[in-house]
């Protein structure tokens, strides 16, 4: 993907986390700037709300639309691990303005591969690592005499 595209993905993925505060600020200021001294409910229908209306449907389109192209992306983008597909499906569908953020950036923003599994190091394998000395453990099981009774445990 061109980082152009990249740069409006992430754009319109970041879009409904800023529409919300923006939103709430605008109907809590129309409430609170209303006029106080028209008669309640006779008047015709506010023009300030209609541009507003169509804006929120447009980023419910936006965020239902993200979500779509996020879980086909998850299983057609190689960098994600076999073993984490389901879980991105699963947040992107449970928690989509939060997940599709940090799996642009981690998925999509990203140039670079994420190490797979093969290229880690597993974490117990004591080879890798080489936090024993190979010599001095053999020389050490050589000398090792189990105790001729077992210890007391009962004081």
């Amino acid at each position: 993907m061109k980082k152009k595209n990249k740069i409006l993905l992430g754009i319109a993925t970041i879009w409904p986390l800023l529409y919300i505060p923006l939103f709430i600020l605008f109907m809590f200021s129309f409430v609170l700037l209303a006029d106080r001294g028209a008669p309640p409910g006779g008047g015709a229908f506010p023009v300030v709300i209609l541009p507003i209306f169509l804006l929120h449907f447009l980023t419910i389109l936006c965020t239902i639309a993200l979500s779509v192209f996020y879980i086909v992306n998850v299983f057609r983008n190689k960098r994600v691990e076999k073993d984490k597909q389901v879980l991105w499906v699963i947040l992107i569908f449970m928690f989509g303005m939060i997940a599709q953020p940090i799996y642009w950036y981690l998925y999509i923003w990203q140039d670079e591969p994420l190490a797979t599994a093969a290229e880690r190091p597993a974490l117990n394998n004591a080879e890798t690592y080489n936090w024993a000395d190979q010599a001095s453990s053999a020389q050490r099981e050589k000398e090792y005499v189990p105790p001729s009774e077992p210890p007391d445990w009962r004081g």
